[in-house]
């Protein structure tokens, strides 16, 4: 079987803690895939249009460890909430290729 890549996308204006839950939680998956041979495994990359660090939402700056074009085609690509307008970002467009997904506010999931 193939292995799947979960590609975590940063850019500038995310939250931290947005990319930092989900991301701790899919490489522990991956640690336990391994251990105990699990098929097909889960690898996890962090990955920008760059390797500068990112700017976000607070005072603490994350860098990928790839950009989009030296990444594999992903089977997952996790980004957090949606593209904001954030002054880190101003001008900054959303990095192409990516799904324009919508997550839905809290508000309206109570309403389904």
């Amino acid at each position: 079987m193939t292995d799947k890549i979960v590609a975590f996308v940063l850019y500038a204006g995310l939250t931290p803690l947005d990319l930092i839950g989900p991301l701790q939680v899919m490489t522990g998956l991956e640690v336990a895939e391994r251990i105990y041979g699990i098929e097909p495994r889960h690898h996890v990359v962090v990955v920008a249009e760059h390797l500068d660090a990112v700017p976000t939402d607070t005072p603490v700056r994350v860098a990928a460890t790839s950009t989009l074009d030296e990444s594999p085609a992903p089977d997952i690509v996790y980004r957090s909430r949606r593209w904001r307008a954030h002054p880190a970002a101003a001008g900054e467009p959303r990095p192409a290729g990516l799904p324009s997904v919508q997550t839905p506010s809290p508000a309206r999931l109570r309403r389904r």
